[in-house]
């Protein structure tokens, strides 16, 4: 029996150095579950297909998601776990299929739970700079149910920007900030080196 479609609503938010150390004190104190999830990260973006390649301490995981960057938030998505040592051969694999070379980056992550509903990670990352993704990921077994879960996903997340202080990115930032990207435009104030030694020890496994 087929299972049904499993989608994913998500926003993104810049922060400023000031924002996300306040923001990530506040999650400290509201959030029932914390976790260090640094990654090593391998992108093929496509017309109206990302597909991830990221390893972290704990899984190695290849993920395809429908959609774009600045063109709505609720997307399908597709995950699997794959063998660390089979990191390079997947690299390999969709670089062939795909007739394009990755975009890697290191993302310093902290995900957060809250609710057991909602998902929030407070990241850094060179091209990114300081950052927040939010996401609630949801089963839909018709288009009505998905647009039912998807408004509900929205008015949860908007909920999490209000109380926490902060906007997400519009899809208008979003498509100028992925031209920026193509031309190696950096958000980001510290390369990782810089980084790991001021706030490395806020991304380190206790």
């Amino acid at each position: 029996m087929a299972q049904n479609p499993t989608y994913e609503y998500e926003e993104r938010a810049f922060l400023s150095e000031e924002q996300f150390l306040k923001i990530k004190e506040k999650l400290d104190e509201i959030c029932v579950q914390k976790e260090i999830d640094n990654k090593h990260s391998f992108f093929f973006v496509l017309p109206d297909v990302n597909i991830s390649i990221a390893s972290s301490h704990k899984e190695t995981k290849v993920k395809y998601k429908g959609g774009q960057l600045g063109k709505g938030n609720g997307f399908e998505e597709i995950e699997y776990n794959i063998e660390r040592d089979s990191l390079p051969e997947a690299i390999k694999l969709f670089t062939k299929l795909l007739g394009l070379p990755p975009q890697e980056s290191f993302q310093f992550r902290i995900n957060y739970s809250l609710d057991d509903d909602i998902e929030i990670a407070l990241k850094y990352t060179e091209m990114w700079g300081f950052h927040l993704e939010a996401e609630r990921v949801y089963v839909a077994s018709s288009e009505a149910e998905k647009a039912l879960k998807q408004a509900e996903s929205k008015d949860k997340l908007d909920h999490l920007a209000s109380t926490l202080g902060f906007s997400y990115i519009t899809d208008q930032e979003m498509v100028v900030f992925t031209e920026q990207c193509k031309q190696e435009k950096k958000r980001g104030e510290y390369l990782n080196d810089e980084f790991r030694e001021r706030y490395g020890e806020l991304y380190t496994h206790e």
